[in-house]
């Protein structure tokens, strides 16, 4: 999550993958413990992970694309 929200892609995609396996509160827990470390680490909260291009293609409109 630290490597996420400092906007690694691959870490990005990883945590995708591993919220799919984990539980809501499982998942809800781990991003409190993410943004604690974070906080204590580097002064600030994580941001969102970052999209990857194609989670960003996905979420543009049709016309935009052709």
């Amino acid at each position: 999550m630290l490597a996420a929200g400092r906007g690694n892609v691959r870490a990005s995609q990883l945590l995708e993958e591993l919220k799919k396996e984990v539980s809501v509160a499982d998942w809800e827990k781990a991003k409190e413990t993410g943004n604690r470390l974070s906080v204590a680490i580097y002064s600030e909260p994580l941001r969102d992970p970052v999209k990857t291009p194609e989670e960003e293609k996905k979420e543009m409109p049709k016309d935009f694309l052709e």
